[in-house]
């Protein structure tokens, strides 16, 4: 089954981002951005046609 595998990672680098930005290197933003997210956006597509097939349009299950 598909699913996001650095979820927590994920939380962590949002909360530093939001109440840490003052000590945040743009080159670790900048590594997450190139090295991570492409796998992160291979997941939401694998999880969003997973549930695609398992919802209708209105949520409900087929």
């Amino acid at each position: 089954m598909a699913s996001i595998t650095d979820g927590p990672r994920i939380i962590s680098l949002r909360h530093r981002l939001i109440h840490g930005y003052y000590d945040i290197s743009e080159a670790i933003v900048w590594g997450v951005i190139q090295q991570h997210l492409p796998v992160l956006d291979l997941e939401i597509k694998a999880l969003r046609e997973t549930y695609s097939t398992e919802f209708s349009e209105d949520g409900a299950e087929q």
